[in-house]
């Protein structure tokens, strides 16, 4: 494979020219936009996109044989999941080999932002586009789950949900650490995919995984419930939902086992009880709150409709699964301060203070700039 920065402009495999950069991402994958220049419309047996996301994988000394057996694992995970509108299409991959030390993937190319970036953005997106587009994750991680072989995402973050660019159209991405379970259930279960490691996003993964005895965690549904509940959050609030002062530190894993988010009446009094009780069935790990948790993503589709017909006005507002003074809070005050850094970084982030702030700032002005006229 070249170089990254000589890949522009060039053709891969006499039928791929390569646009432009779209991005980076984990296990050292670079990511182009690339024109398929032998596409044709009347002849789409094979090559259905004319423009494609091409994955490029390179194996590094750093790469651990399990990283790279979940690798080469993807083209199978995505093969399974063809022509569902709700997940990212693979159109080819190459080489096929498993003794080879790269490999690209031909994708779909999805022509708007991710949800991160959309995030990022706004700020924060309305209930109302927030549910719309959660749905749409919800019933692609429905396609998943709800299969003899049920695939288990485990890397599902903001960043790998892509959106057209109009935003109706949502589109799961990157199956490189997925679980392929046989079988779900107590009695029957058979992991057919490589799980020699912890895979996926430190803020978004299950506390699951952590066991007492050291022993492989069985992977459940749990696992991707548990990522959607912070997606969800991300997308209303515009931040993860607890305090994270390093998003690399293996121990937030165990955060929701230890504590319970900010009542979301007190972010915002529009935010309703059936949201908050969503989120705790998405994310529940303490030991009192893991009976409410989901069995199934037709389960999470159901409460959002109960949702929407509150805002509809055709339902009342349920009552919270737990009450607030229930909980465990991570923060005794919110406004607990850990360092000077954190410190500022909340100033800044607080309207009422720079209001109040620019308001005395502006009467003092005005009230230097009199006197010295008058004296």
């Amino acid at each position: 494979m070249k170089k990254r920065e000589n890949l522009i402009n060039t053709i891969y495999l006499n039928k791929y020219k390569i646009l432009r950069l779209l991005g980076t991402g984990g296990m050292n994958s670079t990511v182009y936009l690339a024109e398929n220049i032998n596409f044709n419309e009347d002849d789409n047996h094979l090559e259905k996109f004319k423009y494609v996301a091409l994955k490029f994988i390179k194996r590094t000394l750093d790469t651990t044989q399990d990283n790279w057996t979940k690798i080469l694992d993807e083209k199978v995970t995505i093969g399974r999941l063809m022509d569902n509108p709700y997940i990212v299409e693979l159109e080819l991959c190459f080489p096929s080999s498993s003794t080879s030390d790269s490999i690209v993937f031909s994708m779909e190319y999805v022509d708007g932002p991710s949800l991160k970036s959309l995030i990022r953005s706004r700020g924060s997106l309305s209930i109302v586009e927030a549910l719309s587009i959660f749905k749409k994750i919800i019933l692609g991680v429905d396609y998943m789950h709800d299969r003899e072989r049920a695939i288990i995402h485990r890397d599902l973050k903001p960043e790998n949900i892509l959106l057209s660019k109009d935003l109706l159209d949502v589109k799961i991405s990157d199956f490189g650490v997925s679980s392929v379970v046989q079988n779900i259930d107590e009695n029957d279960y058979n992991i057919l995919s490589n799980e020699a490691d912890v895979f996926g996003t430190i803020p978004y993964i299950c506390p699951d995984v952590i066991t007492l005895d050291r022993k492989k965690p069985k992977v459940t549904k749990q696992f991707d419930f548990h990522a959607l509940g912070i997606i969800f959050y991300e997308m209303i609030v515009g931040e993860k939902p607890l305090e994270i002062e390093n998003e690399m530190d293996p121990t937030v894993i165990t955060y929701f086992k230890e504590y319970d988010i900010t009542p979301l009446k007190k972010i915002n009094p529009r935010f309703l009880n059936q949201i908050e009780n969503m989120f705790l069935r998405l994310t529940a790990s303490k030991e009192n709150d893991i009976i409410y948790r989901y069995d199934d993503c037709l389960e999470i589709i159901a409460d959002i409709e109960k949702i929407e017909r509150v805002i509809s006005g055709i339902d009342k507002e349920e009552e919270l699964l737990v009450k607030p003074s229930d909980r465990n809070y991570q923060l005794v005050s919110t406004f607990k301060l850990n360092n000077k850094e954190t410190f500022f970084k909340s100033l800044n982030k607080n309207i009422i203070f720079w209001c109040i702030f620019s308001t005395v700032a502006i009467f003092f002005l005005l009230l230097i700039i009199s006197l010295a006229v008058y004296f």
